[in-house]
């Protein structure tokens, strides 16, 4: 469904508003581009990984590493849900690690995680709100930030905040709004950001903040590859 957006907005000369699939298919991309590069038609992305997991030494250990837990009411019937990150092996179909003890070098990493195919989603423990599939591409090692934004759009209704952890030496990322409508889960927003940028929110730095109804400001990453900011009305039904 289209999300219809001022003219002002509609006027600046950047895309920040996109389909979540479009964006994660971008991410995706990225993250594989450094070594597809390196590869030939006779010899594959997957043999180029599996000729680097041979070589990973024998102490390597696996780390489950954090999982986020975000509570809100995120269905609008007056009750709190809480919704819990799952990493999952896309060929085990069990949860996952997303680092490795005496592992040096993205390469190997990227390696290990591309051969689990990952998926990476939200889950309620009560099941009142659906699954929210965060990606099920790419080299990923799941969430790097999730955050219960609150009610940006005024339906009665919390919205949340996430970020995918790709596996590349891109600094590029995406931040995505998402809200629970009608069952299941719509993307309100999403615009562009330098993943240095998360670092700033663990010391007080919001990205996102509502400033009026149905109004929040972001600070983004630019066609000029520069901090900016921007005021963005959300529609208040979708």
């Amino acid at each position: 469904m289209k999300i219809l957006l001022p003219i002002c907005v509609l006027l600046i000369p950047i895309i920040l508003l996109s389909c979540k699939e479009d964006s994660s298919n971008h991410q995706s991309q990225v993250a594989t581009a450094n070594v597809v590069s390196r590869t030939t038609d006779t010899f594959s992305l997957s043999d180029y990984y599996d000729s680097l997991v041979k070589t990973i030494p024998p102490n390597c250990k696996p780390i489950l590493g954090h999982r986020f837990e975000i509570v809100g009411d995120f269905n609008g019937d007056g009750k709190l849900e809480k919704l819990k990150e799952h990493y999952v092996s896309g060929v085990s179909r069990q949860e996952t690690n997303k680092s490795y003890e005496n592992l040096n070098g993205m390469e190997f990493l990227q390696a290990l995680v591309f051969q689990k195919k990952p998926i990476s989603y939200l889950l309620d423990d009560n099941r009142t709100v659906d699954t929210l599939f965060a990606t099920t591409q790419g080299v990923h090692i799941g969430l790097s930030y999730a955050k219960n934004e609150g009610d940006l759009n005024g339906d009665k209704t919390d919205e949340l905040s996430y970020v995918v952890e790709w596996v590349q030496e891109s600094n590029l990322n995406t931040w995505h709004v998402v809200t629970f409508k009608n069952g299941k889960w719509i993307e309100l927003l999403s615009f562009d950001i330098w993943d240095w940028q998360l670092n700033e929110l663990r010391q007080g730095e919001s990205l996102l903040k509502k400033v009026g109804k149905n109004k929040v400001q972001i600070i983004y990453r630019n066609d000029r590859a520069e901090k900016d900011t921007m005021m963005v009305t959300l529609p208040c039904s979708i």
